[in-house]
């Protein structure tokens, strides 16, 4: 299943303005629960969501070359 960008990318948004540094141990919760429930089409969403916040983190916590 494809999502929309502005979809996941409003869940990143709002996992880290509520969770802050928590942000990525909370999408973890939601997706263990969504497994656990087997909500596979939830289960996609929360995934991407984990990717695209992985990705977040780690292009904020790079240092810029010069």
């Amino acid at each position: 299943m494809t999502f929309d960008n502005k979809t996941v990318t409003a869940a990143v948004k709002n996992m880290i303005d509520q969770y802050g540094g928590r942000a990525l141990a909370e999408v973890d919760v939601r997706i263990e629960e969504l497994k656990s429930l087997e909500h596979q089409d939830a289960l996609e969403l929360w995934l991407e969501v984990r990717k695209a916040l992985c990705f977040k983190i780690e292009t904020s916590t790079k240092s810029p070359k010069h």
